[in-house]
């Protein structure tokens, strides 16, 4: 599906292969393969892996590039829930995905040799850094946070994501809009200030999120009372526990990424 076209990559593979859904348009889907792929191969440490997907990871970080709107940020159809809620033309987890993604990709081609490739990398991070402090940068709820899109006026679960890459301009105000009483309930977060509906995903990475922002006591607090009192022991028990390994896995990234990612791809390859 990754081709000189530079066509949305489909919703959903089905059919071993086969066939695939395309429903929900443009998800962000490339910004979500270029942000997961370089944070996984830089986890692992393995080269032969990195080299195997740098070609992919390289025509998501291209395709983002060319979905970067007037604004600076990038256009998606809709984001991971698929139109279920409202994500208008641009949304923020897109947009931070993606910063993220340039950030980690530059790291990667720096370690094998391509340092113009990496200085590009940079320079686009850098100006989505700008851009999604600028468009999303709002007062929302009373709060010094995010909006999840132009003209979104509620508080929204995903205004975690420029927590979890890293971006501390409104983390305080972020951090407490998310624990506020519209937002957090006994099992999660509310995808949408005002809605009945939890999405565990989402609660997860805000979890992420308050951790990544230093309020670590905020943080082990709501752990305990979402998993250990209100969730593993019931019926999603064993589908969160899994999606907390994996989404929190991702928090060795950092030795890699600050320190050590060309020395742990040295190591693992010999």
């Amino acid at each position: 599906f990754m081709s000189d076209h530079y066509d949305p990559i489909p919703s959903s593979v089905i059919a071993e292969g086969l066939d695939f859904w395309n429903g929900a348009g443009d998800r962000g889907d490339a910004a979500m393969y270029l942000f997961g792929a370089s944070r996984f191969v830089m986890t692992s440490g393995r080269r032969d892996w990195a080299l195997e997907l740098l070609p992919a990871i390289e025509w998501c970080a291209e395709y983002c590039r060319r979905r970067i709107n007037e604004d600076g940020v990038i256009a998606s159809d809709s984001d991971e829930l698929e139109g279920r809620f409202p994500s208008g033309d641009a949304n923020l987890c897109t947009s931070a995905l993606a910063y993220d993604g340039y950030n980690s990709a530059a790291m990667i081609e720096s370690v094998f040799g391509n340092p113009e490739k990496a200085a590009e990398y940079e320079l686009l991070a850098a100006g989505l850094e700008k851009a999604i402090e600028r468009h999303f940068g709002a007062e929302v709820g009373g709060y010094h946070t995010y909006r999840y899109f132009e003209g979104c006026e509620k508080l929204r679960s995903w205004i975690c994501m420029p927590l979890c890459v890293g971006m501390d301009a409104r983390a305080r105000g972020t951090v407490a809009a998310l624990c506020d009483d519209r937002m957090m309930r006994p099992d999660g977060v509310l995808t949408e200030e005002g809605s009945l509906t939890i999405w565990d995903r989402s609660t997860l990475y805000t979890l992420r999120g308050i951790f990544a922002a230093g309020e670590t006591d905020k943080a082990c607090g709501l752990f305990e009372n979402f998993f250990s009192r209100n969730r593993v022991i019931t019926t999603n028990g064993i589908k969160l526990t899994s999606s907390l390994y994996f989404i929190f896995n991702f928090r060795f990234v950092h030795l890699v990424k600050h320190s050590r990612i060309g020395y742990t791809f040295r190591r693992k390859n010999h």
